[in-house]
């Protein structure tokens, strides 16, 4: 919808890539194998602690297997409501002027910044704070 009205919103960008990682999280699907199924941690944790919080497998696959969104909310709306209702687009800007204020990239070379700063008017530094803002 940007796109048709020729706008650009960096809020919603950052909210989009949530959604869109949240999406291409389900879309792979949950892997079924031995492994993964657990069997024998899931008797070894009856016996013993009666939960998994110990096991070195549950930290893996909460590295792996599950999405920490960056913006999305996932506590209960009562907890939402307690912790001051944020919207997202609220918590999304507050991301988007963090990143804009420290994000300085290191891809492109020195020599093909200098090459764009030719060809278009420019009018972000360089490099990080502090750095000259190029006249446009």
């Amino acid at each position: 919808m940007l796109a048709s009205l020729l706008a650009c919103s960096h809020e919603a960008l950052v909210i989009d890539n949530d959604m869109l990682g949240a999406i291409n999280r389900t879309v792979r699907g949950i892997e079924v194998n031995a492994d993964t199924l657990s069997a024998e941690l899931i008797a070894e944790v009856i016996a013993g602690p009666g939960h998994f919080l110990g096991s070195p497998q549950t930290l893996e696959l909460m590295e792996t297997e599950y999405l920490y969104p960056l913006v999305s909310n996932r506590d209960t709306p009562e907890d939402w409501t307690e912790a001051g209702s944020r919207p997202a687009h609220d918590v999304a800007h507050d991301h988007v002027t963090a990143t804009l204020a420290n994000h300085w990239p290191s891809h492109i070379s020195p020599a093909v910044d200098a090459a764009i700063r030719d060809a278009f008017p420019i009018g972000l530094p360089p490099q990080g704070p502090g750095a000259e803002a190029v006249a446009s």
